[in-house]
């Protein structure tokens, strides 16, 4: 990724500080954040999060959907899921480390145990409320409290994953979950966490088959969701760059005030990072 960013510097800038993001957004670059999405990878070698952190690292999510050495993902069967002993010494690096932890992807019980060890504010970046579709990757109210008592952001995604009514992933879906959590979580601790890349979807024959070899392969090494690869993944109406122009406009349609709207479209997002990032950097 480094290297990528370095071949296009007109057009990417990596972000290594909260300064970075205004950085990019007043020269009208595409500002790169790296993070992990589950930490498996670690075994045992917390060291490997110092030697990350160093690499510009500044998100880390302990778990995936499975369950882990970290601790329990969002699809975990086990009788008493949570944050296990090494997860709770990651959570203390990488609050040490100042990066931001994330917990998306977790089993609820692992969100609240890691939000009750942080001793910084705690993300959920991409996720929606269990509360209006009852499913593993969405959390429940409990977890959207906890994110927002620890001053940290419930990021609502653009997926399938939103629920069915009126249809798949739909504008309205959107809108309904973000008001949700706003109600449960308060206008500082909202944000949208999308999912989706930045590339509009051409929905032909060759991504269909490209969405059924995908999913397959999750489901081998067991890490799809259910109801994976029946929709794309994306919103039908907001497969676009210009998404987040959309969800303002359906939020201010909801009654939502242009301050609430830029909140939710950014600006709770980059305050944790500020109070997060800043210390050390």
């Amino acid at each position: 990724m480094k290297a990528d960013v370095a071949r296009h510097p007109d057009t990417l800038m990596l972000i290594e500080r909260p300064s970075d993001i205004r950085t990019a957004k007043a020269t009208g670059k595409l500002g790169i954040i790296l993070g992990f999405q589950g930490m498996e990878f670690l075994q045992s070698n917390l060291s490997l999060i110092d030697h990350f952190a160093s690499s510009s690292v500044l998100i880390m999510q302990p778990t995936y959907n499975q369950e882990s050495v970290l601790g329990s993902g969002c699809l975990s069967k086990v009788t008493a899921p949570g944050l296990k002993t090494l997860g709770y010494e990651a959570v203390k690096s990488i609050n040490r480390l100042n990066c931001v932890l994330d917990l998306a992807h977790s089993h609820a019980q692992t969100a609240l145990d890691a939000v009750k060890a942080s001793s910084q504010p705690v993300i959920v970046s991409h996720s929606a409320c269990h509360a209006l579709h009852p499913h593993p990757r969405n959390h429940p109210d409990v977890v959207l409290r906890a994110i927002a008592s620890s001053g940290g952001v419930f990021g609502i995604y653009l997926m399938p994953l939103l629920g069915d009514e009126p249809a798949p992933a739909s504008r309205e879906l959107v809108t309904r979950h973000l008001l949700h959590a706003l109600k449960v979580c308060g206008e500082d601790h909202v944000g949208i966490g999308s999912d989706n890349s930045i590339t509009p979807l051409q929905l032909d024959s060759g991504y269909f088959d490209a969405l059924r070899d995908f999913v397959a392969d999750r489901t081998r090494n067991g890490s799809a969701s259910p109801g994976e690869g029946r929709h794309p993944f994306m919103t039908p109406g907001l497969n676009t760059p210009r998404r987040l122009e959309i969800v303002a406009w359906d939020l201010s349609r909801a009654g939502c005030s242009d301050s609430v709207i830029e909140k939710m479209l950014g600006s709770n997002f980059l305050r944790v990072f500020d109070e997060v990032w800043q210390s050390g950097r």
